[in-house]
């Protein structure tokens, strides 16, 4: 079969091996606990028993995901099942409720639905596998000030926890040092769209995360610990601003930011590098889940109505000849909603494709391709960007 295109289609030989069946719910134990605050336990025993619930689905889950432990370990999962565990419960009794002290335990026996748990989970495994091939830059201007000394340090606590926490999702996260080398940026000058784009040339990025982070060292304290003597304690606030940039649009994808004060978690007592290392840590989730939620939402977006691809062509005669190839693709390649052109001279022109699949299968189709009986040469792909060009004969 040829397509407009002259594309000779292979045939793709799928084996398909046969799937174990599961059943249609599995039945789970699990335990939830809450801290009963003002004496309000009704409401810490809805909080232990949701909890219960869904580390019940969470049980189910892992079975799913058993083989795939990238998925299995991602928020994403966490999220999906936060956000619809009444929805995988077709029942569930309680087996034990206890309040002692000021935490409320409880038990129950749940019955998982399986079948819409295994589709939600398929489709984040679907947004795993794309955050996997997605390349991540992150250049923050993170600095330590110490309100005695007045002396400035800088950082990287923060730059630490953000690529702890992407890596986990399977992000490729790329060495920022020479891109940020050439920004020439003061330290706590935010930067804006010029400078991410900027970043996103030199680095050749998919996403790209920047900002300030500043944490300001206080005077020191004691702290009276039980069965001890007095512990100094280092206490540490910060404040961080990140956003977040997509390369494809060209735009700024989310913006979130964060107040670190002291007394805010555990574990400050060793030193002040200590203190603001643990705080950016365990806060991370907080200033990066507005940045997560944007990407996924964008992903999702891209897997449903398509993603943009910028295309470079060389080897094409005239406009005339630019404009015929941007009809062809258009009708040849399956999974193309749309083809724009942009600049044309010298023989190069630049197309804008919305495309529903990966970069790298659009690639693939396109290496296929013959205009006007001259073959189509795939040179380049770089994340959301393809260059071919068209042999003279």
């Amino acid at each position: 079969m040829t397509k407009a295109l002259g594309i000779t289609l292979m045939a793709l030989l799928v084996s398909t091996g046969a799937l174990a069946k599961q059943p249609a719910f599995v039945t789970k134990e699990a335990t939830g606990q809450a801290a009963i605050i003002g004496k309000d336990l009704a409401s810490a025993t809805k909080q232990a028993r949701d909890q219960a619930l869904r580390e019940a689905v969470q049980q189910v889950a892992g079975v799913l995901l058993q083989a795939d432990t990238v998925v299995a370990n991602s928020v994403l999962v966490s999220d999906t099942i936060t956000a619809n565990t009444e929805g995988y419960i077709r029942s569930y009794e309680v087996l034990e409720e206890e309040a002692k002290g000021d935490v409320v335990t409880v038990t129950v026996r749940a019955q998982v639905g399986t079948a819409k748990l295994d589709e939600d989970l398929q489709a984040v495994r679907g947004l795993v596998k794309k955050l996997g091939s997605k390349r991540l830059v992150i250049v923050l201007q993170e600095q330590t000030y110490d309100e005695v000394s007045k002396a400035v340090v800088e950082s990287n606590h923060v730059a630490a926890a953000i690529t702890e926490s992407f890596k986990r999702d399977g992000w490729t996260i790329l060495d920022p040092t020479y891109a940020a080398g050439q920004l020439n940026l003061a330290p706590g000058v935010a930067m804006g769209t010029p400078e991410a784009k900027k970043i996103a040339d030199l680095s050749k990025a998919d996403y790209v995360i920047y900002g300030t982070a500043t944490f300001r060292n206080q005077d020191q304290g004691h702290l009276r610990v039980r069965n001890g003597g007095p512990q100094v304690v280092f206490p540490v606030t910060g404040v961080i601003s990140l956003t977040m940039f997509a390369t494809d649009s060209g735009s700024q994808l989310a913006r979130s930011n964060a107040e670190i004060r002291p007394g805010t978690t555990k574990g400050q007592a060793m030193s002040y590098e200590h203190s603001a290392a643990t705080l950016a840590k365990v806060r991370a989730d907080e200033y990066l889940k507005p940045l997560r939620a944007k990407v996924v939402e964008s992903l999702r977006d891209g897997a449903m109505n398509g993603n943009r691809l910028a295309v470079t062509v060389t080897g094409l005669d005239d406009f005339t000849a630019a404009k015929a190839f941007r009809g062809a693709i258009n009708k040849a390649i399956k999974g193309v909603r749309e083809v724009s052109t942009g600049n044309f001279g010298d023989g190069k022109a630049q197309f804008d494709v919305t495309f529903i699949g990966s970069t790298e299968d659009f690639a693939t189709e396109l290496s296929a391709a013959r205009f006007k009986g001259r073959k189509v040469v795939v040179t380049g792909v770089t994340g959301n960007t393809v260059t071919a060009s068209v042999a003279t004969r």
